[in-house]
């Protein structure tokens, strides 16, 4: 038995059995639908159907269906409790369901799996609907700490450099934030990455604002001229997802860093996240750290974003911005 992405040749199928459903018709439009099946012994007998609708939630549930002969045997608990790993909802993401009044089943099946009842809605054609809603706070991390930080500063047609173009998820982002008429300069001494990244800005459509190149850190002054770039982002330590056993040691990290100071523009401003503790031990950390306090304040402003309580895990988060 297994919870799967719907094949183009079920889609029938699929419709046939949501037809016998009582699925609630959610107002509005919702737009990139994604429909699961649920497949025992090569049958379908269950289908989940969500879609992006931000009026409501990051994702909304918009049809859930279990076969009759199927019913009433848990298949509906488990097919739902698999979509919504799916959607992301044990990972923060926020999920709307909705169901006609009448229907007790759906409602205490969206109950038991921590959905909580809103105020009802109205269809466009006038039937009310009970509301529900799934969150889970998202645990706040150095990747949402430094993501927040650069949305918060990068404007579009900006030029911004990854210094550590890694798996190409960071660079990824910062293409989106500076939009068509800006541009990201990534870069990383493993062809790997430079290969990971170059393809992820492919598949994503954004190979025309972003590009990575095989290039030592330490060597930035090279790709830019002096006071020219709107921000710099850093990874030190190890590579998240990848060999752990393969970091950046204080011998580059401090020149990449002095030379990406000479590369921003008066109010221009750094991120570096230092990852810490595992085979690359502490010895970068608490080189890096003395060195970003040691600027000065009169030419830079410095923020350190550490986690107190979480025993000194999480990477360190540094922001710097020039007057």
């Amino acid at each position: 038995m297994q919870v799967r992405p719907m094949r183009p040749q079920e889609a029938g199928q699929c419709q046939q059995l949501l037809l016998l459903c009582d699925s609630a018709r959610v107002p509005h439009i919702c737009d990139e639908c994604h429909t699961l099946v649920l497949e025992k012994n090569g049958q379908i007998i269950g289908v989940c159907r969500y879609c992006s609708c931000p009026e409501y939630a990051d994702l909304t549930l918009t049809a859930l269906c279990i076969a009759t002969q199927w019913q009433s045997k848990g298949y509906g608990s488990y097919l739902l409790r698999k979509a919504l790993h799916h959607m992301g909802a044990y990972q923060g993401c926020s999920v709307f369901a909705a169901t006609s009044q009448n229907n007790a089943p759906a409602a205490a099946l969206l109950r038991k799996l921590g959905f909580a009842p809103r105020t009802a809605i109205t269809t466009e054609n006038g039937q009310l609907l009970d509301a529900f809603l799934r969150y889970t706070p998202k645990q706040l991390t150095s990747l949402t700490v430094s993501h927040q930080l650069l949305a918060q500063r990068i404007r579009p047609g900006d030029f911004v450099i990854d210094a550590t173009a890694g798996l190409g998820r960071d660079t990824a982002y910062l293409c989106r934030l500076v939009g068509e008429s800006g541009k990201v300069l990534a870069m990383d001494i493993q062809p790997s990455a430079v290969d990971a990244t170059n393809r992820l800005l492919a598949e994503k459509k954004l190979d025309s604002i972003g590009k990575a190149i095989l290039a030592d850190h330490a060597d930035l002054s090279a790709y830019a001229a002096p006071e020219s770039v709107d921000a710099v982002v850093f990874n030190f330590g190890w590579l998240p997802g990848a060999d752990h056993s393969l970091f950046t040691t204080p011998a580059t990290s401090i020149p990449a860093l002095q030379a990406a100071l000479s590369l921003l523009k008066p109010g221009a401003f750094l991120v570096a996240s230092i990852y810490h503790g595992g085979a690359n031990g502490t010895t970068e950390r608490d080189c890096l750290l003395p060195w970003f306090a040691a600027l000065d304040p009169a030419r830079y402003t410095v923020l350190q974003c550490s986690f107190l309580n979480r025993q000194g895990k999480d990477p360190i988060v540094i922001l710097v911005q020039t007057q």
